[in-house]
């Protein structure tokens, strides 16, 4: 999982991103997002909800 944080302009840090790691088929990994502050959920939603339920026995 990738946290992306950035600075705002008053010097505070926000989270602005989650994303998470997926390898394609040509074995390049890219960052899916899970959740955007400025575009709300993304394709990498998807692949985390399956993640936790694979773990949590759902």
């Amino acid at each position: 999982m990738v946290l992306h944080v950035r600075r705002d302009a008053t010097a505070g840090r926000r989270l602005v991103e989650i994303a998470v790691l997926e390898r394609g088929t040509d074995g390049c990994v890219r960052a899916a997002t899970v959740w955007h502050a400025d575009h709300g959920f993304g394709s990498g939603a998807k692949v985390l909800d399956q993640f936790i339920a694979d773990r949590s026995g759902r």
